[in-house]
């Protein structure tokens, strides 16, 4: 596969630019922290930050098998407000869980 972005800016590692390198070495992907990514992948050197490439320059919209119906779309950050509330009652945002079977935590 040819990869046409050397250089790339990502939000989620505002601070410095990525390269886009291929190593045969094993790498943590920091997008979904797994630790088997070989290959192609956008790094960081002064961070020692690793994406893999789909994870760093996804497709807008992807289709599933499963969801024939559906087409999810890529978002950098949570649409609205980022809380919402599941029938189960549950509230979430980014960084806190809460349910109502376990409200002081």
């Amino acid at each position: 596969m040819k990869y046409t972005m050397t250089e790339i800016s990502h939000f989620s590692h505002p601070d410095h630019k990525l390269m886009l390198e291929n190593s045969e070495l094993l790498f943590k992907c920091e997008g979904c922290k797994e630790e088997v990514g070989i290959g192609f992948r956008y790094r960081c050197p002064e961070c020692d930050f690793d994406l893999h490439v789909y994870r760093a320059v996804p497709a807008p919209n992807i289709d599933h098998p499963f969801y024939t119906k559906c087409s999810f779309q890529f978002l950098s950050s949570p649409p609205g407000d980022g809380l919402h509330t599941s029938a189960a009652d549950m509230k979430y945002t980014e960084a806190e869980i809460s349910h109502f079977s376990h409200p002081d935590h």
